[in-house]
């Protein structure tokens, strides 16, 4: 039992792993070549897209795992899949408006240049399909695209990432390995 338990986690802890390490890598990069100021919004940025990622993605986790073993057919497993799907479109929505607010009212001082940067990162990293692997038994296949798509995160950051003009690109990185993932 503790071997399958652990079998079925170890894959998903390896994404999170991996994301979460690509991600910390770049942190002195990126503080060595920006300044102060623009690794404050580049730091809001990520906070923005980690935060945008728990309510969008991890809040319907429980619901899925339990009503998914109690679903009988593929027809009922379908729509569970598009009901998931719609509630995470909905979440990103709702996320980005409330986001979008905070912005113009300077509660979250970022340039709005910064917001539309980080939109891939939450649009894909929102609708990340790690859930529906991880009900099918089978996250271990995201495991590889998910290295592979963050060692380009970092290649990229380190060839392209050397002054404050690039911090968008940097934003911009991230969510393209995101749509490798989730595509």
């Amino acid at each position: 039992m503790i071997k399958n338990t652990f079998s079925k986690i170890l894959p998903r802890i390896n994404i999170i792993f991996i994301n979460q390490i690509s991600s910390l890598i770049t942190i002195p990069w990126i503080a060595f070549y920006f300044s102060k100021l623009t690794f404050g919004y580049i730091g809001i940025s990520l906070i923005i897209i980690q935060l945008g990622w728990l309510f969008i993605n991890w809040i319907n986790l429980n619901y899925i795992f339990e009503k998914w073993n109690l679903l009988k057919g593929k027809k009922n497993k379908s729509k569970i899949v598009s009901d998931v799907i719609s509630s995470q479109l909905f979440l990103l929505c709702f996320y980005l408006g409330i986001i979008f607010i905070l912005i113009c009212i300077d509660f979250i001082i970022i340039p709005f240049d910064y917001f539309f940067a980080l939109l891939p990162s939450l649009i894909f990293g929102g609708l990340f399909p790690l859930w529906f692997f991880h009900v099918m038994n089978d996250s271990n296949k995201l495991v590889n695209i998910t290295f592979i798509s963050r060692a380009i995160f970092l290649i990229f950051t380190f060839v392209f990432i050397n002054n404050d003009s690039k911090a968008i690109l940097f934003l911009l990185f991230q969510g393209f390995s995101f749509f490798i993932i989730t595509f």
